[in-house]
């Protein structure tokens, strides 16, 4: 468990104005509530919305400074950042700037905004895949902009911004150059970069990891995790053999870091096909045979499976990423990389490594390992001696970080959706959100109990600032302030 002391250490540098949401995830990136909060657990949208806002379309996650809210978003070819009173939710201000290069969208999720800003208290640092890197001060006058060359993800841009020692903290894996770069907040400029030529994908945001030995800048990618020196961007030590494409944040505490991820890349066969496919049933034949899984969603008979032909699923919301070839259609060759081992190196893993290692610590700092209910979005959350991880479809597991063992595993939520918001630890509860709209609160314990669930009847990308006497939910279409009722 971290104390008050941990969790201060691991607070970046902030301006006196204090940040008090600064970035993804909150203060230190470890999603967790200041201890002090005050905050209805659990709400209810008839007797605790403080005030609800339309908003423009955009993924990213709100962050705080002070008394504002800031957000990314976009509107036809203008990227968008937009500040908001944490008090009412009125529109304080609003920058914009042209897109510069589309990105690919090879699912229906993808979108121009989805990295999350980051502030020192001063400034507001904002990240488009479609331009680059726009400094605002919290009053929204532009300090200065960096373009970047329009990277080639498959699914837009979605890895966000961290602050360390004055510095913005940019991954740019699957970018032409791929490279993280430490630019300086002043004026923009780099001071320092390194090629991570090998590194073919990542969206993950980068981990700034206090430990009890020193400082430490955490990035995983194409089947590795990387620490770095911050100060220098020097490589320190690099765990192989995890997942070949990575959407979660590490995690973690004075003596650990703790990696998870699951992919499509290297998983295949059942696995494979109930993150696909959802709640659908599959005999032995269609999880080994091609032939019979196309038998099995070819309605018309045409030898072809068709986007219509799929029911509401992740299969049918990534279409056009299984479609290789672009036919508009999956044939046999395409269906086949989801029943059989295309060979694809890495492995889905959770781990727990251990703090101090130098070089490949492959084989010597990684204490244990554990293989079930993992994360294909959401990050993993360390809460009160627990370590949580959310899995695609509602699935819950909760483990003891210094052994990997399960206090319980992949307990199931109601809402079978995906994961995209990261858990947020509040006390003695945890919250999770469904990409349906469900946000379930969840007891802190080490048994599995649902608190309450609510509907907000719009989809949540977003992960939730928490923080005094409010939670900040972006939802597809609208800011909510969730509170406690104010006197006027």
């Amino acid at each position: 468990m971290l104390t008050a002391i941990a969790i201060a250490l691991a607070l970046p540098t902030m301006a006196a104005a204090q940040a008090t949401w600064p970035q993804f995830r909150g203060p230190g990136g470890l999603g967790l509530a200041p201890d002090k909060v005050d905050v209805p657990i659990p709400f209810d949208l008839k007797k605790h919305v403080q005030w609800k806002v339309e908003t423009p379309t955009g993924h990213s996650s709100p962050i705080v400074a002070g008394d504002r809210i800031f957000l990314s978003a976009y509107e036809k070819d203008d990227l968008l950042m937009l500040a908001y009173s944490r008090r009412t939710g009125k529109e304080l201000w609003r920058q914009s700037v042209k897109v510069q290069g589309e990105e690919k969208a090879q699912h229906t999720s993808v979108c121009p905004a989805m990295p999350t800003a980051c502030t020192d208290g001063k400034r507001v640092y904002f990240y488009f895949g479609g331009y680059g890197l726009i400094a605002c001060d919290v009053e929204g006058k532009i300090a200065w902009k960096k373009k970047f060359r329009v990277p080639s993800h498959q699914f837009g841009t979605a890895n966000s911004l961290v602050l360390v020692d004055g510095a913005i903290i940019l991954n740019r894996d699957g970018a032409r150059e791929r490279a993280v770069l430490a630019i300086e907040c002043k004026d923009g400029s780099v001071r320092w970069k390194i090629r991570r030529l090998p590194y073919i994908l990542s969206y993950s945001t980068p981990f700034v990891w206090k430990n009890a030995k020193r400082t430490e800048l955490v990035m995983s990618g194409t089947g590795k995790v990387d620490s770095y020196d911050p100060k220098t961007g020097k490589l320190l030590w690099q765990v192989k053999n995890v997942a070949i494409f990575v959407c979660p944040t590490p995690i973690g505490d004075l003596d650990r870091l703790y990696f998870a991820a699951w992919t499509t890349g290297n998983s295949h066969g059942l696995p494979m096909l109930e993150s696909m496919f959802g709640k659908v049933k599959f005999t032995k034949e269609e999880t080994k045979n091609p032939r019979a899984l196309l038998k099995k969603f070819d309605k018309n008979k045409n030898g072809r499976i068709e986007h219509d032909e799929l029911h509401a699923c992740r299969a049918k919301d990534c279409f056009e990423y299984a479609d290789r070839n672009e036919s508009g259609a999956w044939e046999l060759r395409e269906i086949a990389g989801f029943v059989r081992d295309m060979g694809a190196p890495g492995r889905n893993i959770c781990i727990a490594i251990k703090a101090g290692g130098e070089g490949d610590v492959t084989n010597t700092h990684v204490e244990w390992e554990y293989k079930r209910g993992l994360p294909y979005v959401a990050s993993p959350l360390l809460h009160n001696g627990r370590l949580y991880l959310v899995k695609s479809g509602g699935l819950v597991t909760c483990l003891d970080p210094k052994t990997g063992k399960a206090h319980f595993r992949q307990k199931r939520l109601d809402d079978h959706s995906e994961y995209y918001a990261s858990p947020i630890g509040v006390g003695d509860h945890v919250f999770v959100l469904s990409y349906e709209g469900t946000f379930y609160t969840l007891a802190a314990s080490d048994k599995f109990q649902i608190v309450k669930a609510v509907d907000f009847g719009e989809r949540l990308h977003a992960t939730p600032a928490v923080l005094e006497d409010q939670i900040i939910v972006r939802s597809d279409r609208h800011l909510w302030a969730i509170g406690k009722p104010r006197q006027n």
